[in-house]
Parts: structure tokens; sequence; C-alpha cells
């Protein structure tokens, strides 16, 4: 088990949607990532004490970065590595969407 900072990869989706001109999505997105790279998630539950209302399911987190926008990552706790596969509409919101 690691007990050092988080490993962040694909940092440039995050990168997309604070320049992406939406009003208030860059400064969430600035804390976000600035929460992010010097957080200690060695496990699940410490991901869920730092971020309560994520989304979290094994190794797959969702966390809310507004109403409309979220991160969707996979973390591997032992290495401490974090892989945003998406940062933008949320996935739910999108499933709603769809289906109207």
């Amino acid at each position: 088990m690691r007990f050092g900072k988080m490993k962040l990869m694909g940092t440039v989706k995050l990168q997309e949607l604070a320049n992406s001109g939406r009003p208030g999505v860059a400064g969430a997105v600035a804390a976000l990532h600035a929460e992010l790279k010097v957080a200690v998630l060695p496990t699940a539950s410490a991901f869920l004490e730092l971020y309560p209302s994520a989304k979290v399911n094994g190794s797959e987190v969702e966390i809310a970065i507004d109403r409309e926008n979220s991160l969707v990552a996979t973390v591997d706790y032992d290495t401490g590595c974090m892989l945003i596969r998406t940062a933008g509409p949320r996935a739910s919101l999108a499933k709603r969407r769809k289906g109207k």
C-alpha cells in the first residue's frame, strides 16, 4: 500500500473543460486539480472521506465538478495513480438527455 501523493494522468481532459468558456467551471476545475494532486488516497474509503458525494464503484470514480460536469476516472489505490477518462457533462445527465 502506498501513502504518497496521487499521480494524475489524463489531465488534458481537465484543461479542456477549464478552457471551455463555461461560467465558473475554470475555477472549479483548478480547485479539484489542486486537491487531487496532493491527495493521499490509499483506499476507496479514504477517497469517500475526501469526496463524500462521489460515486465509487471499485476503482471507478465520478466526482462532481459542478451541477452539470464531472470527472470520471480509474484509480489504482495501490500505486497511487488516477487516470482521468473524461471531464465534462455528467454521465447521469448524458443518459437522461439520450432518453428524451
